[in-house]
């Protein structure tokens, strides 16, 4: 292979990264190395791209044969030090870090080194370096939210408050600003607090999902069950819909065996991914769901549009509660596909950029009502992270999946499922409805 072509394909290897055609970056890397296994710069290359799509092992692999390769540049130890923390190695981490912070100095080498430590208990190094990073880049949220849980572990309560005041009086308007004062008061058992934190955040955007269900775990630890009812109303903002069936199809259950078989032979799915929910399952990218069959898309788009307008049409009459009030004018749908197996679940979460959307149940395993633990594959709603719980069990509801229904609530509900005990196959496809403009998060 010719240098300059060489050098053509990484310069394109590197302009489809930034782009986000990770596959196709990563394709013309590993034909250049297939030529020439010495290349380093298709090496590192190729290390920066599978540590984009967060296979941080991978990564390590990529970048300590580079260090073989080449002199170890300041760049290249700060880079395999990041990703080994990265990878859940920081103990291997900090010795790169440490080196990267004398010969580089930099914000990010003082940054990497705190995160480093903070994992390994390393708790006053940690806050030393972590505090050298905020005098580089006093606005960082990421070394100022770390900071703070580093300050936390060493019982300086005084001064994580005070941090994080600090974080939202830099940024008074940005919401994700009160967000780590928030989870800190709840962590600490302070509802009250953590309720003032939510209201003044809220103050400045009423359809911050995320505020809205920090807000209603603080409502459930300060044992307010009228103020909590109020904002998790199950029996008026949960809701069951049988989906119409598309009319090319004879019956609803032959348009689910089609949905299924398109899900399992035609979409890109990632397992246990660390960036989704999905523990023990596979999960397909947000939007892009039906690339290969946009006639499919367009039936499962009318089918949830449909069910979505079913529920706005059963709404409660009051303007005042959140998710009726931050109805958005234009929205979008997006939808994705989720497949488990044994012991497949979704952790609990929120969705911070819906208003609203749910899922909708295309396959359950033949044996799903004779599982052997109670309620397996079902999904629950109102139960937050347990660190957020100190205080009380939160009041939960729990729905048993149909096919061929969807079950449709607002963004901010904390949402999980059991686990499942079949080794059959359970198959939906979730959605969100959010607005087009600046809304939620």
């Amino acid at each position: 292979m010719a240098g300059f072509e060489t050098s053509t394909m990484l310069n394109v290897a590197a302009a489809h990264l930034r782009s986000g055609k990770h596959a196709d970056a990563e394709s013309l890397c590993r034909q250049v190395i297939q030529q020439n296994p010495d290349n380093w710069q298709a090496m590192y290359l190729l290390g920066r791209i599978v540590a984009a799509d967060r296979q941080y092992d991978k990564a390590v692999g990529c970048f300590e044969r580079v260090l073989a390769l080449i002199p170890p540049s300041p760049e290249l130890l700060l880079e395999l030090g990041s990703t080994l923390y990265l990878a859940g190695r920081p103990v291997e981490a900090v010795p790169y870090l440490r080196d990267s912070v004398d010969k580089l100095g930099t914000y990010e080498a003082f940054r990497e080194l705190g995160f480093a430590l903070a994992a390994i208990g390393d708790h006053a190094d940690a806050e030393r370096f972590l505090l050298d990073a905020l005098r580089m880049k006093p606005g960082c949220s990421a070394s100022t939210v770390k900071l703070g849980e580093v300050l936390s572990m060493q019982g300086k309560s005084g001064a994580v408050i005070e941090l994080y005041e600090k974080l939202i009086e830099r940024d008074p308007d940005n919401p994700h600003s009160y967000a780590a004062l928030i989870e800190y008061y709840l962590k600490q058992g302070e509802p009250v607090a953590a309720l003032a934190v939510c209201d003044r955040c809220l103050n400045i955007k009423p359809a911050y999902n995320r505020a809205l269900a920090y807000k209603c775990i603080a409502l459930s630890e300060a044992g307010d069950e009228g103020g909590l009812h109020y904002l998790f109303d199950p029996d008026r903002y949960i809701q069951r819909i049988a989906a119409e069936c598309p009319s090319s199809f004879g019956n609803i259950e032959d348009f689910n065996a089609y949905l299924a078989e398109y899900i399992l032979a035609r979409v890109q799915m990632k397992k246990d991914a660390p960036e989704y929910s999905t523990v023990n399952g596979w999960h397909s990218a947000f939007g892009g769901l039906f690339d290969n069959n946009p006639s499919l898309g367009k039936k499962m788009d009318e089918m949830n549009r449909k069910a979505l307008d079913e529920y706005i049409v059963r709404m409660p009459d009051d303007p005042d509660h959140p998710a009726v009030r931050s109805r958005p004018s234009e929205t979008r749908l997006i939808s994705w596909a989720v497949v488990m197996d044994h012991l497949g679940h979704e952790k609990t979460h929120i969705h911070p950029k819906m208003w609203i959307g749910g899922v909708y149940y295309v396959q359950l395993p033949g044996d799903f009502d004779a599982q052997p633990v109670k309620d397996a594959g079902h999904i629950v709603f109102g139960q937050g992270p347990e660190e957020f719980h100190p205080l009380r069990k939160p009041s939960t509801v729990t729905l048993k999946p149909v096919e061929g229904d969807f079950v449709i609530f607002p963004g901010y509900f904390w949402h999980l499922t059991v686990p499942l005990q079949s080794r059959e196959k359970r198959i939906c496809v979730a959605h969100d409805l959010q607005s087009t403009k600046d809304w939620g998060a």
